[in-house]
């Protein structure tokens, strides 16, 4: 009976498979041959990493250009995230360390679906692991990587700065008295005092009334 194989040879073998899929996919394009291809996999072989990262680092197909490839490849709609708004709560379905090492990023969640936006369509391992996480269904929605790196950028820092916000107003003292305001300064004496005449006029009080109180505190 033979050995079971080591869980990581099965996670090399789909990550094999993953590339042997966007390889296929920019070879169709035009925009890949099978020399590029071949350079492309040695390279993810000895050094590891994604498929797509590597053909936009050797310059062989632009950022931009992958999106938009496998995009009509995989008939997934583009998303521009300059021009998308993520509430924070959108924002915490979804561990930071996670979305910045896959390059995912949660739009919307409606009705036990969550609308998210990601470089890599051929990555299922990644959307398995978003639907196990959220305990929602997902929507694709593709952007660029570095789109993607930059709005997660903008909204960690944005986040950041309200819950900043909120600790100082949750600590927040009082404002202090202005030094030298008179009208802040009163006593509670020289309060009534002020009050005497308006309350004479108002009938609460009579200056008989005053005049006795007088008596009973000499």
């Amino acid at each position: 009976m033979g050995e079971a194989a080591p869980a990581d040879a099965g996670e090399g073998r789909m990550a094999e498979k993953e590339s042997l899929r966007l390889g296929e996919i920019l070879i169709q394009s035009g925009k890949l041959n099978e020399s590029q291809l071949r350079t492309a996999i040695n390279y993810q072989k000895s050094l590891g990493g994604k498929l797509g990262t590597i053909v936009t680092k050797l310059g062989f197909v632009s950022d931009d250009e992958l999106t938009q490839i496998l995009a009509r490849h995989q008939q997934i709609p583009l998303v521009d995230l300059e021009a998308v708004d993520v509430p924070d709560p959108v924002l915490t379905l979804i561990p930071r360390d996670f979305m910045e090492k896959h390059f995912i990023i949660p739009l919307a969640t409606d009705g036990g679906v969550i609308t998210v936006a990601m470089w890599d369509p051929t990555d299922y391992e990644v959307l398995e692991e978003v639907q196990f996480i959220t305990g929602q269904r997902v929507d694709l929605n593709l952007a660029p990587r570095a789109q993607i790196s930059r709005k997660l950028a903008v909204l960690f820092d944005r986040s950041k700065s309200s819950q900043m916000l909120r600790k100082k107003d949750v600590g927040a003292e009082p404002p202090p008295v202005p030094a030298g305001d008179a009208r802040l300064d009163l006593t509670g004496w020289e309060m009534r005092r002020a009050l005497i005449p308006l309350m004479i006029e108002k009938g609460l009080i009579t200056e008989e009334d005053l005049r006795r109180k007088a008596r009973e505190l000499s």
